[in-house]
């Protein structure tokens, strides 16, 4: 089977160097995704969109859970846009620009951030994500403030051609659940990944209604103040406050889900992990007591926050967390 991968690719590889223009180079892609994914059910409509034919690929792909009806992936959609260019190397900034517009249109009309963001020639592939600096919640944001890092570039040779086809399967159809490895993590859940935005985006909104009332300006208070002793000097401001809320609630989602891989975490069990409840039940003691977050375990805030506790659980989807040799919490 691999042999047979590999072939496919050089080939496909030949034929891109020879193309003569964009449109030839597009095609030749889209053949080649039929040739290694179009028996796979999940990949059929994304291969259907760029059979489309449009310059600008945009694809909604369904993440598949692991149990059917209830699985969190039942729910959650990734849209994946490409920009094609025919010369990466001579277009590059203009792909980024016409990225850039799709982020802010998208910001602006204040849809939860999901998407993967690509400018590729067929051979060089480059995958960005927004500086979250650049996008701020609740303001409307203009296609030159957007900020676009780069965070793969994937050069196709002949050496590597088994890699880009799970390159290719990771951005695209994601058949196979990634090992949860620490950068793997990292890239997934940390700055500049899609759940990290979402995230952030949706703790400040809710942040920024709450933070005179009793409970969440006692936490921040209290953050302040405990740091200030702790480490003399440090960054007391409230994004920093929100990305500290943001880190608590994920390792304790991500501890639940190593101890349970549970397919679907509904919102009792969101409030129990958040509060501890459900860790206490597992015998696992002193794991959430009395920290800074427990605000987000309440009615208001459990409700303005589902989208991150859905981003992080729809995440979670992809990775199998039964071969873990790393320590993941890091």
């Amino acid at each position: 089977m691999s042999i047979e991968i590999i072939r496919t690719i050089k080939d496909y590889r030949a034929a891109i160097i020879a193309a003569a223009n964009e449109e030839v180079k597009r095609q030749r892609f889209v053949a080649l995704l039929q040739a290694l994914f179009g028996n796979m059910q999940n990949a059929k409509p994304i291969i259907e969109e760029f059979i489309g034919g449009a310059e600008t690929v945009v694809t909604k792909i369904k993440r598949h859970g692991k149990r059917s009806g209830l699985g969190r992936a039942d729910t959650q959609y990734r849209s994946v846009i490409i920009e094609f260019e025919n010369d990466l190397s001579k277009t590059r900034e203009h792909a980024k620009d016409q990225l850039a517009d799709y982020v802010s249109g998208n910001w602006n009309s204040g849809s939860v951030y999901d998407f993967t963001l690509i400018s590729s020639d067929c051979l060089e592939w480059r995958v960005y994500v927004p500086d979250i600096d650049s996008i701020p919640p609740g303001q409307i944001i203009s296609a030159s403030s957007v900020k676009l890092k780069e965070r793969t570039i994937f050069t196709l040779t002949d050496a590597n051609c088994l890699e880009f086809y799970y390159f290719i399967d990771t951005l695209l159809f994601k058949t196979k659940k990634k090992k949860p490895t620490l950068n793997a993590i990292k890239n997934d859940f940390g700055d500049g990944s899609n759940v990290f935005i979402t995230a952030t985006a949706q703790l400040t909104t809710y942040f920024e209604s709450a933070k005179h009332s009793g409970e969440v300006a006692v936490a921040y208070e209290q953050w302040k103040r405990f740091l200030s002793v702790a480490y003399d000097k440090f960054d007391s401001s409230e994004r920093v406050f929100l990305v500290h809320t943001y880190l608590s609630i994920f390792s304790k989602m991500l501890a639940y889900e190593v101890l349970t891989q549970d397919d679907f975490i509904d919102e009792q069990e969101t409030r129990d992990i958040l509060t501890g409840d459900i860790f206490d039940r597992l015998n696992i003691r002193n794991f959430t007591d009395n920290d800074f977050f427990h605000w987000v375990s309440k009615d208001d805030a459990l409700e303005a926050l589902k989208p991150v506790f859905r981003a992080i659980s729809a995440e979670f989807g992809d990775f199998d967390f039964t071969n873990i040799d790393e320590d993941i919490l890091k």
